[in-house]
């Protein structure tokens, strides 16, 4: 693991790129401060990479990085800076297998390109939903981890509605997916608009398996709070989710 605390360009001994044993790599930026890694850098023998408070530019670290590493295999993203990119940035890779990104609130304004013909698991968590296009890898796709993180109620129905029809046109990216996970949050802003879903398909022709998720711990203490005077209580969680559907 490389962590930075400057604002300086990271750089490996030359040998480092040749390596046969290097197979994992991660680099993380100090807080707020980005990292700043050479645009020429590529490992041709890694197989996970793990980028956390990176950088991209056009100028300097890239997404050329992705096609320098021809083995990877594992590629997460943890709030990344994409801001330079003002139309698109492309991930390929045609090793890569699982991909994750996941960013708190630093922004991610680029149309994100996937082309990975074997990835087989992808996880986003964020805020608000982003753009994506997957080309060339449904064949083997078989989760999505879809986590957006806050809800629409602060928000006009205007912008309800954007946030909504973009949730929806990621979703159909993986039309092809078997599993889904999907978060309560994520689901509260599905349904937040009724009236867009109405008469809609879902854009996931192939499910077999759907998952409904939420941060238990989170809710523990209001969970203890009520019973911890009725230690003989008899409490059970209340689903009552497949008597709507």
């Amino acid at each position: 693991m490389v962590d930075s605390s400057e604002r300086d360009r990271v750089e490996f001994p030359k040998s480092i790129y040749t390596s046969r044993s290097l197979e994992k790599l991660k680099l993380v930026g100090y807080q707020y401060n980005y990292m700043y890694v050479s645009k020429s850098m590529g490992f041709r023998a890694l197989k996970e990479l793990r980028l956390h408070q990176v950088e991209f530019s056009r100028e300097g670290f890239n997404e050329e990085i992705f096609l320098q590493c021809p083995c990877l295999e594992i590629l997460s993203l943890v709030s990344c800076c994409l801001a330079s990119y003002d139309n698109s940035m492309m991930i390929s890779a045609s090793r890569l297998k699982t991909l994750e990104i996941v960013y708190g609130r630093l922004g991610l304004k680029p149309h994100v390109v996937i082309i990975a013909p074997m990835l087989s698991y992808f996880k986003f968590a964020g805020p608000r939903p982003m753009s994506l296009a997957l080309s060339n890898c449904t064949s083997a796709l078989e989760v999505i981890d879809i986590d957006i993180q806050e809800g629409l109620s602060n928000e006009g129905d205007k912008r309800k509605k954007w946030i909504i029809e973009r949730l929806i046109d990621m979703l159909k990216e993986f039309r092809d997916a078997k599993s889904v996970i999907i978060s309560l949050k994520t689901l509260e802003v599905l349904s937040t608009m009724p009236s867009l879903l109405q008469g809609q398909e879902s854009p996931l022709a192939n499910l077999k398996n759907l998952q409904l998720k939420t941060n238990w711990s989170e809710l523990a203490p209001g969970w203890r709070f009520l019973r911890n005077k009725s230690p003989n209580v008899n409490a059970a969680l209340h689903e009552d989710l497949n008597k709507l559907l």
